[in-house]
């Protein structure tokens, strides 16, 4: 019963990568009903292997966020 769940929860999944110096847009938490739902883009400086990613927030400024809090930027 749970692998059936599961594998119809991921067939909607789309599997991407996230390269360094690539632009994402961050998730903002709570957005009033007129506030935009994503705030960017946002570069990627570092990404890491348990799924998070280090942005550059401003310079000097770095900020690190999970994958599901960001998505991918396409110009």
């Amino acid at each position: 019963m749970k692998n059936v769940r599961n594998e119809r929860e991921n067939r909607k999944r789309i599997d991407y990568d996230y390269q360094i110096g690539q632009q994402v847009l961050k998730k903002i938490p709570d957005p009033s009903k007129l506030q935009t739902r994503f705030h960017g883009p946002i570069e990627i400086v570092q990404v890491h292997v348990n799924g998070n990613l280090t942005m550059q927030i401003a310079p000097h400024v770095r900020k690190r966020k999970n994958i599901r809090q960001v998505k991918p930027f396409n110009q």
